[in-house]
């Protein structure tokens, strides 16, 4: 008997903003760009997303896993949950800029 070993999903942003519930729970490979959002709401301070060109969003965290990757555009792998409270967030497992 053989398995076979499978990657992440790589999931569009804009999918991934139409459908949340789909994907909840699930590793998933998404590209776009990180972007620091500075929130003057609460005690919630800065925090870092990554977003395509229609603003289609998804927290990263930690915040110190993103940080050093603002502005830059990247691929990001890790556990995507979403709830109604918190919205969409992804904890990071890996990230990178992809080759060129």
């Amino acid at each position: 008997m053989t398995s076979c070993a499978r990657g992440p999903r790589a999931v569009p942003l804009d999918e991934l903003a139409a459908d949340p519930d789909a994907f909840h729970g699930q590793t998933v490979s998404l590209t776009g760009h990180v972007r620091e959002i500075e929130d003057d709401l609460g005690d919630a301070g800065r925090h870092f997303v990554i977003e395509d060109g229609e603003s289609n969003r998804v927290r990263l965290l930690p915040d110190e896993a993103a940080e050093p990757y603002a502005g830059q555009f990247v691929r990001v792998v890790g556990a995507f949950a979403f709830d109604e409270g918190t919205g969409r967030r992804l904890e990071v497992e890996t990230i990178e800029r992809p080759a060129p």
